[in-house]
């Protein structure tokens, strides 16, 4: 992914952070709180890794939909549609 450009990086990392939010407000439903900065840390050293592999193999790292369900990596979505880099 080093040499993957920066906009290719930005929609990588708008989707990491998507899904550490939407994992954190489940987590914060389940215990009725706040899981607070800690889970983010804990997401990071345990979910990482496979959410980037999750991303190289998704549909969602060139689809014109990515900021709206980039977040869920699917390796397959009736509405993909590939995205045109300049």
């Amino acid at each position: 992914m080093t040499s993957a450009s920066p906009e290719f990086q930005k929609n990588f990392m708008d989707a990491q952070v998507h899904r550490i939010e939407v994992d954190k407000w489940c987590q914060g439903e389940l215990q009725h709180s706040d899981p607070g900065e800690d889970f983010i840390i804990d997401w990071v050293y345990t979910n990482a890794k496979l959410f980037r592999d999750e991303w190289q193999k998704s549909l969602c790292q060139t689809c014109v939909y990515h900021r709206d369900c980039g977040y869920l990596a699917l390796s397959e979505c009736d509405n993909y549609i590939k995205m045109e880099w300049n």
